[in-house]
């Protein structure tokens, strides 16, 4: 009889497609985002981080957007 591979024996794992529901709300998660981000961005830029601080900058500038448009709906 074969023995089981380490990955049989052990706990089943959760299916992807088990449709999990978000938490929190777009928006609010945005605003959080958004009010995080600056201080990252600083701190990026005093570490001379260019390249992170400026994807930081538009990920900022995408947690705006999102916001403005949750708040227009």
């Amino acid at each position: 009889m074969r023995r089981p591979h380490v990955y049989e024996r052990s706990a089943p794992r959760r299916r992807r497609d088990e449709g999990v529901a978000p938490g929190v709300d777009p928006a609010e998660a945005a605003r959080g985002v958004a009010r995080a981000l600056p201080a990252l961005v600083a701190m990026a830029e005093s570490a001379n981080l260019a390249g992170l601080a400026s994807l930081l900058d538009a990920a900022w500038a995408e947690a705006e957007r999102i916001e403005d448009e949750a708040g227009r709906a």
